[in-house]
Formats: structure tokens, sequence, C-alpha cells
């Protein structure tokens, strides 16, 4: 994990968040955490109490809140799910998860996901809509599209669904042949219901990609939805494209970015900086007091096809989360950056995660800096423009809301309707994926 290593490849990546893993584990055992018996190697005895013990020792010495963690008896929780309950930090961790099975190595190493394929947000009214509709998932096979109104999921309606605060579990399990019933409304007023199937999709990174011409200057639009390993390869076609098009300005679209790896957001932001910032710090991953040793700082590093930019602007939602935050504070400190939209959703912080028999743990285990020491934003970051999710208009068009607003700004150089004082509107349907970010349904 030596972020000052440039050119580091995803292998390279992938194998050092393996080594700090099992380095992490053998802390534990070598330190006894806390009188707490010697760490037993992973896989080797799966019952429910003996998997407790493990997770409870890598909490102990690991979790970023650690000094937090209260003295328990790990034994007397009835599953892993209710030991991590009991030990998180609620003041401010939302994110730390387990997981079961392989949906988390899968999600990240091949981009596959189990579910309808969809993400769902209030519009400026209150009503459902469907935000974006991933290609080859069941919902996209259905004909459903962004800006479809939801009536009702599984006999629930939306009113219903938002009164209980269902939506975490409304659609019940991630797994293939899972049913779920669904009421739609169309843009021209056609009512359908439809029972759909869950399986497995691919989640693509770059989900629209234009140039547009702006007072004549090239302006890239790029919507970023995810930092996962098939982004790489997207990233670096999509940037190779601007370059070769001569592209001025940037308008990079996260507004539904709830994070991933690291180092994509450490690549993006290359790409967008390039050579006047290579080398320099992009953000220092800060790990507990009791591992200091394992701080990563990150570095950016020119690539072949990064655009050289002294500004971008970029559009954000309550959505927008953890590694594409990075990108927005990281770049913050070496460029003029312009957020538009909406408060993001506020995770300063980050996790690694420990495969343990069937369960993946997936804790905070370190805070995210920039080179000016900037961090903390667990309350959000704030747009420098108001904007709206243009819900009903498809991602790129010049008349939606979000990108009408970021059009402006490269304009004027300052905004038609800067956000209110201490506004902070959550129009998000938040549900955590395998990640343990705000995720797909």
């Amino acid at each position: 994990m030596d972020g000052t290593h440039h050119g580091t490849t995803l292998a390279i990546w992938a194998r050092g968040l393996l080594a700090l893993s099992l380095s992490l584990s053998l802390s534990c055992a070598a330190a006894g955490c806390g009188g707490v018996e010697e760490l037993t190697p992973l896989g080797d005895d799966c019952s429910t109490e003996a998997i407790n013990v493990r997770l409870y020792q890598h909490m102990k010495d690991v979790y970023l809140w650690h000094d937090r963690i209260p003295d328990v008896d790990p034994r007397a929780y009835s599953s892993p799910e209710e030991l991590l309950g009991a030990l998180r930090y609620e003041d401010l961790d939302r994110w730390s998860r387990l997981t079961r099975g392989d949906q988390t190595a899968a999600y990240f190493s091949d981009g596959r996901s189990i579910g309808l394929g969809v993400r769902f947000r209030h519009d400026a009214g209150g009503a459902v809509r469907f935000a974006i509709v991933y290609p080859g998932a069941p919902a996209s096979d259905a004909g459903i599209q962004r800006g479809d109104e939801l009536l009702a999921l599984n006999g629930r309606t939306v009113a219903e669904i938002d009164a209980g605060d269902l939506w975490a579990t409304i659609l019940g399990e991630d797994q293939e042949g899972v049913p779920v019933d669904l009421e739609l409304r169309k843009p021209d007023g056609e009512v359908l219901a439809l029972t759909l199937l869950k399986r497995a999709f691919d989640v693509p990174t770059v989900s629209a990609e234009k140039i547009l011409d702006v007072d004549g200057r090239k302006v890239g639009y790029l919507l970023v939805d995810r930092f996962i390993s098939p982004s790489f390869a997207e990233l670096f076609e999509s940037f190779s494209a601007f370059k070769a098009a001569g592209v001025e300005d940037l308008i990079l679209d996260m507004r539904y970015n709830g994070g991933g790896l690291t180092e994509g957001a450490r690549v993006l932001a290359s790409l967008i900086g390039g050579k006047d910032l290579d080398a320099r710090l992009f953000n220092l991953l800060a790990f507990n007091d009791r591992h200091p040793e394992l701080d990563a700082r990150l570095r950016f590093d020119v690539q072949e096809h990064s655009l050289n930019l002294p500004r971008v602007v970029i559009i954000g939602t309550d959505s927008t989360a953890s590694a594409s935050e990075m990108v927005i504070n990281g770049l913050r400190s070496w460029m003029d950056v312009a957020l538009i939209g909406r408060v993001t959703h506020g995770k300063p912080v980050g996790m690694v995660s420990r495969v343990d028999c069937d369960t993946t743990l997936i804790p905070v285990m370190f805070r995210v800096l920039n080179a000016d020491g900037e961090g903390g934003y667990f309350d959000g970051l704030a747009p420098d423009c108001d904007a709206e999710d243009g819900l009903t208009a498809p991602f790129g068009d010049e008349s939606e809301a979000s990108l009408a607003a970021a059009i402006g700004w490269l304009r004027a150089g300052s905004c038609a309707s800067p956000p209110p004082p201490g506004a902070r509107k959550r129009e998000a349907i938040l549900r955590y994926g395998p990640d343990g970010e705000p995720g797909i349904f």
C-alpha cells in the first residue's frame, strides 16, 4: 500500500491489500489483543463462536475507533452480525459491515452485482423515480428507464415504504431468482405492474460520456458511477477520447458514485490533474494510533491520457460518497474545484476487508486527509452551486438541471444559485451493498 510508488497497477494494489490484511491479523495475535486468546488462523474453525472471537480481536486491534469498543464476551453473541452491532461506534460509523459468501469479491474484481440493477431517488416533489437503470440488468430488460416513477414495491406503496423506512429490506435478499413485484408510471401516464427476478449483472463505471460545445470550447462530460477493478480500463478509454478531441474543460458527474477502490480515485484524479500534479500528495490514509506504520500516502501519478486541467466541475449529491469524495477533497488542495448539486454523503473514512470462512468483515480502518490536512467531513462536502438532480432528463442533456448549472459555472465562474446557508437536503434512498457503500438495488 505504498502510495509513493508511481504507476501502481491494480494487481500490485490488490496484493498490497492482501498483505495488509495478513499483517493486521498477525499483529493481533502477537499483541494478545488485551488478554483475549491468540488469533486462530482464518478458516481453521468456522463455528459462530470462533468467528466471533476472531472478529472481536480484529476490531480491538485495527478498528479506527478501537478505543470506543466496549469490553464484551464475544462468545455471548448469537451471530457475527449481532456482535458487530454491539461493537460499532454508532456516533460516526454508518459503514462497517459484514457480508456473506463471495459477493464482495465478485463486485470489486468483476463488477458483478445481484439485484434489479437500479437506483432510486426522490424528486423535488417527493415522488420516487428510477434515477439510473443499468444496461443488461433485469429492470433494463423490462423496459424501465430513468425518470419512470415508482409507485409500489412488493405490495407496499412508496409512501408506506418511506414512512416505515423500509428501503433497506423491502426488496428481500440479493440472491438469484428472488422475485420483486413493482408498480410504476411511465412519462405518458401509463401504469405498469411488473414482476422481476433478481439476477447477476455487470455494473459499469462510466455510464455516460459526451463532448459538449460551450461557447466554442470543448468540454468533456463524464458520468463516473463506481471505482472497481473494471474502472481502470473504462476511465483510460474515456480520457483517451477526451485528449484526442482536445477537451479543454471537464464536467465530472459523480452524483451517484458511492465509492469503491481508493486506487480508482487516485487514478481518476491523476487523469484530471496531469503532469502539473505528478508526485504531489493526493490523500493520506491515516490508520489508528495502534498502527501508524500502515499510514499510506497516495500520490498523483501522471497518466498517458491525463488532461492537465487547471480546474474541474464536479456534480455531486448525497449519494456521492467515500472514494468519490476523496477525488473532490484531494483535488481541492491543488486546483479550482466547483461542486455542483447537493451536500455529499459525508464519508471521510475507508475500510479494508477481511475474509473469515464464509464471512467478510469490512470495518472502518482509516481516515482520509488531503494535502492540506483537511478531512473529517462527516456532514458532507458543501456544494458551491445548488442544483436539482433532473431525473426526467437523460444524462448528458444540457437542459438537465445539474448539468445546466455546471455549464453555467464554466461560463461565469460563479453560481446562479448558491446553496442556502446550512442547507443539507437528502433525496437519496440509501441501501448499503457488499462494499459497504451506498449501493444499488
